[in-house]
C-alpha cells in the first residue's frame, strides 16, 4: 500500500489511476517473465535468467513486492555467475511470493473498482 499511495501522490488527479496502470503493466507483463525464467533455468541459459530476474526484480519493486523483488535478485546473481544448479530453491520461493503478491495485486484492483 505505501507504494500505491507513493503513486496516489504522483497523479494529477490525486486517484488510483496511475498505480491502477502501473499494477495493470506488471501483471501483463510478470507471467512471460517468469515463465522466460523458468525455461532458461530448464534450458542451463545464465543469460537469459540474468536478463528475466532483473526485469522481474525491478517491476516487483515497483509495485511493492519488495520480499519477491530480493528472490528475483538472488536469481538473478545466479544467472551472472552461471550457477543455475542452485537456482530451483529460490525459483521454487519466488513462485510462491509471486503468486502472494499476484493476488494482493487483485484484490486491490477489485477494492478499487468496488
Amino acid at each position: 500500500m505505501k507504494i500505491v499511495d507513493q503513486y496516489r501522490e504522483l497523479d494529477p488527479g490525486g486517484g488510483l489511476g496511475l498505480a491502477r496502470e502501473i499494477l495493470r503493466v506488471y501483471l501483463d507483463s510478470s507471467a512471460p517473465l517468469l515463465r522466460q525464467a523458468e525455461d532458461a533455468i530448464a534450458a542451463d541459459d545464465a543469460e537469459t535468467l540474468r536478463r528475466a530476474a532483473h526485469s522481474l526484480k525491478s517491476s516487483s519493486a515497483n509495485v511493492g513486492g519488495m520480499a519477491l523483488a530480493g528472490l528475483f535478485k538472488q536469481l538473478e546473481g545466479l544467472g551472472k555467475e552461471s550457477r543455475l544448479d542452485e537456482a530451483a530453491l529460490p525459483l521454487a520461493a519466488a513462485r510462491r511470493e509471486y503468486e502472494r503478491v499476484l493476488a494482493e495485486i487483485h484484490a486491490l484492483l477489485l477494492a478499487e473498482a468496488a
